[in-house]
């Protein structure tokens, strides 16, 4: 069987195919890696004029999730999961972080108490909570649940997973409603369920990152600057970091060149992991039968080569020029080859007349 057919993240591809945007990212929280997050959402809103000004809304409701998890984590281990998923016009925003078990009566009858008021009695205790300076130590996290309820406009829900006799894994998710919103297209598989078993689904895949959504170059820069954090925590050296993010933006540009444009957009998934010390980085995306052809003429002959010979290719394709005529991607191709430490995967797998779904899985 073909290795990327036989590969998870293709197969998430097809689970994922109806979410306009979706962002899966586990592992160490910061300010930087909420900004990214923030700005990656906002290319989504930006390209729908009847979106843009529920941008900021979207942020907050983003950094709040991601304040609720800095608030409540009570573990050292860079656990935390975040999800983000816009879909049939609504927006799905989870995270789950560790926390004491003994928290978890208290915090349980806070939500419980917030998705039984109204609209206007969340008015009335937000204005109290505020006016009587009612903030936990935990740093203000009872008005950021509040704030949360109210923007949403929808019950909080919740869960918590037991992980031993003192700490339990806490699942948070809030649900925003755009205006074009399809509510009854947005079934099960958008419930806080399918969130914890997509975080299980992370950590069984070694995955730190998934990304679904527009692959255009608006994309590149925050998905890049956001991912930079995760591999320059993990890399074993400075090398190492630097090849992975020279990878990475080759294959993000690799996918942004290649991308087929689909209702205003160009849809793609790209996903980070790691495993034994290695990066794994998967890229997809659609192309037609013309560039499906020339890329095919191409890879496998790249991909036969060894490190001797991929460079002396290199230095070929800087004399004579790009012999793959595939809108000047060879070189970037090549480029990949060179630093990565396993030879490079690909497929073309058919998704209909002159469409196919173009995948590369790269090894750092």
């Amino acid at each position: 069987m073909n290795e990327i057919i036989n590969n998870p993240i293709h197969r998430l591809f097809g689970q994922l195919k109806e979410d306009d945007m979706t962002l899966l990212y586990s592992g160490a929280f910061s300010d930087n890696v909420t900004e990214r997050i923030i700005d990656l959402s906002g290319t989504h809103f930006e390209k729908n004029p009847e979106l843009i000004k529920l941008h900021r809304k979207s942020g907050f409701l983003i950094a709040e999730c991601f304040q609720n998890i800095v608030r409540h984590n009570e573990s050292d281990i860079q656990n935390g999961f975040f999800v983000s998923r816009n879909a049939h016009g609504n927006q799905f925003i989870a995270s789950g972080n560790v926390v004491r078990s003994n928290m978890i009566p208290d915090l349980s009858e806070k939500l419980d108490h917030l998705n039984q008021l109204s609209k206007e009695e969340l008015k009335e205790i937000y204005l109290k909570t505020l006016s009587n300076d009612q903030i936990s130590e935990k740093g203000g996290a009872g008005l950021g649940l509040i704030e949360m309820a109210r923007k949403t406009g929808n019950k909080l829900d919740y869960f918590f997973e037991p992980i031993d006799t003192e700490l339990s894994y806490f699942y948070f998710q809030l649900k925003f409603e755009l205006p074009q919103g399809d509510d009854h297209k947005a079934g099960e598989e958008y419930n806080l369920a399918h969130s914890i078993e997509m975080r299980k689904q992370m950590l069984d895949r070694n995955l730190l990152i998934l990304y679904k959504g527009d692959v255009s170059k608006e994309t590149i820069l925050p998905m890049t600057e956001m991912i930079e954090q995760s591999v320059s925590q993990l890399a074993e050296n400075a090398i190492h970091e630097k090849k992975t993010i020279i990878v990475l933006i080759e294959l993000l540009q690799n996918m942004s060149i290649h991308g087929m444009r689909t209702n205003g957009k160009q849809d793609g998934m790209f996903a980070l992991g790691i495993k034994d010390g290695k990066f794994i980085l998967s890229g997809s995306n659609f192309t037609d039968t013309e560039g499906k052809n020339k890329l095919s003429d191409y890879l496998p002959k790249l991909a036969k080569m060894n490190l001797e010979e991929i460079n002396n290719e290199y230095r070929r394709v800087l004399k004579e020029g790009d012999p793959s005529n595939v809108k000047g991607s060879s070189l970037g191709l090549i480029e990949i080859s060179r630093r990565c430490s396993a030879p490079l995967v690909y497929d073309f797998e058919e998704i209909e007349t002159n469409t196919y779904l173009y995948s590369l899985r790269l090894v750092i």
